[in-house]
């Protein structure tokens, strides 16, 4: 699993994203109008359908109609649908027959009045589509092997469950109005609309004669992603990500998404193509959102992405140096204060974070020590110099915190993730040893194991090694973490 959200400035809601806002509209009404009134007239006619004959009428004529075809794909179907047939699991047959439109024009023809089932299967055929009606996602659908024009649109505002719809939706408002207020109202929907067109171009390419029905609005968005990464370009900025089971957030040059983006799309594609997820489409709508956003750079050298805006009062610079001449002048307590805000306002400071924090432990027992290794133990850079602070931090707040460290298990379990990567392991170690005494499946425990496995083995500390490997096993038996700390024992 591979996910990133950016962690940038808010927007500006003097200049509302219309459109993304209005895109997200329409893809809730679609939702929860017309498709959700699909549902439950599916519920209804699913229930007729499988108390009928219509499954052991039908299903037999489809499972032979593709058994008669040539094509390779049509023959896979036919030996799993087989299955499924004979232990009459019907509710899997069914929506993948009815998704073949070249079968069902042919059902009409199969049955005919010399059938010995065709007045039973008339009668029961014609109320159950008068239960079904019209099937407003059916028809709407972008089918590869029934080609419309019209449904390359339509699929892009139909959502499979509201799990689905909600996630996608969260995505779009996070990159759309980023977007949106750089590029303008209209360019940003023509785009995003031509990003939804070339992830159905590489979806089509892939899955070409497809009878699986494709929908939702993640190609469009995957455009938007792209268009966000090539706008920021090389410019930092914040953003979270998680990678498996490993999770962080990071400042690094937007334009480093793109490939990283791409490549996850293109991996999971080979790795799962039978998913039924669009991955082609995402990789397709990245890069029509690229290729776009380059061109409208190039046109348009000049374009600014929005930030929070600045005022000319801004009184931080002013408040910083009067900070510095309270430290020089040895006014402790009255410079801590001023530091303990200045860091709240500028967490990632790094500079200004090690003047408080030095100022704090001076007093261990107070609560600026603890809300000062907070910070220091929160901080995204992953630098060489940062790391080093925050190990410094770490230690001395271990060693010196009255009456004793406030550590959460979060904080804990990333702290350990950042050591064990750079080769803190004496800290790593110790950190382990905090969280199996919260308990032997705390939250991230297994993760870190995992990396203490690899980092052990790196210095060449097997035996070590084996011995954390053993704990995740004994705790977690069969768990990803475990098999994969047995593999790399193994290698």
């Amino acid at each position: 699993m591979f996910l990133v959200f950016p962690l940038n400035d808010k927007p500006d809601w003097r200049k509302p994203p219309v459109f993304t806002l209005l895109l997200i509209l329409i893809n809730c009404i679609v939702f929860f109008g017309p498709q959700r009134a699909d549902e439950k007239r599916e519920d209804v006619a699913s229930s007729y359908y499988f108390k009928s004959s219509l499954p052991k009428i039908e299903m037999p004529l489809y499972l032979q109609a593709l058994q008669q075809r040539t094509d390779n794909e049509s023959r896979a179907r036919a030996a799993s649908l087989e299955i499924f047939i004979h232990e009459e699991a019907y509710e899997l047959v069914l929506p993948v027959m009815e998704r073949d439109k070249a079968f069902m024009a042919e059902l009409f023809q199969r049955m005919q009045p010399e059938h010995p089932s065709y007045s039973e299967w008339k009668t029961q055929r014609r109320q159950y589509e008068k239960l079904r009606g019209a099937h407003f996602t059916q028809d709407w659908l972008f089918v590869p092997a029934d080609l419309r024009p019209e449904t390359a649109v339509s699929a892009m505002f139909m959502h499979g469950s509201t799990s689905h719809l909600v996630g996608n939706m969260v995505f779009l408002f996070a990159f759309g109005y980023t977007v949106e207020l750089t590029l303008g109202g209209m360019w940003f929907l023509i785009f995003y609309v031509l990003a939804g067109l070339s992830g159905d171009l590489l979806h089509l390419a892939t899955h070409w004669g497809s009878t699986r029905g494709s929908l939702g609005a993640s190609g469009a968005i995957s455009g938007l992603m792209a268009m966000y990464a090539a706008l920021y370009g090389r410019r930092k900025i914040r953003f979270f990500y998680q990678l498996l089971f490993y999770f962080d957030h990071v400042r690094a040059p937007a334009l480093i998404l793109l490939p990283a983006w791409l490549l996850n799309e293109v991996i999971q594609y080979v790795l799962f193509k039978d998913s039924g997820v669009g991955y082609m489409a995402h990789a397709g709508g990245l890069l029509g959102g690229a290729l776009m956003a380059f061109a409208y750079k190039r046109k348009h050298p000049d374009v600014q992405v929005p930030s929070r805006p600045t005022t000319a009062n801004d009184t931080f610079p002013s408040e910083l140096a009067r900070a510095k001449q309270l430290l020089q002048q040895l006014k402790v307590e009255e410079a801590r204060q001023a530091y303990a805000e200045l860091c709240r306002r500028r967490p990632d400071d790094l500079g200004m974070l090690r003047d408080y924090m030095g100022l704090a432990k001076l007093a261990p027992a107070g609560e600026d020590f603890h809300r000062s290794a907070a910070l220091a133990f929160s901080l995204s850079g992953q630098d060489e110099g940062t790391t080093h602070f925050v190990h410094e931090a770490f230690t001395r707040y271990l060693r010196d915190a009255q009456p004793r460290p406030r550590l959460t298990p979060e904080q804990l379990v990333k702290l350990g993730m950042r050591f064990v990567r750079n080769g803190y392991v004496m800290e790593a170690v110790k950190i382990e040893n905090m969280l199996c005494r919260l308990g032997p499946t705390s939250a991230g425990l297994s993760s870190l194991r995992l990396g203490l496995v690899d980092t052990l083995l790196k210095l060449g500390r097997r035996d070590e090694a084996h011995t954390y490997a053993a704990a995740l096993e004994a705790v977690m038996p069969g768990s990803s973490e475990a098999r994969l700390a047995s593999d790399l024992l193994a290698g």
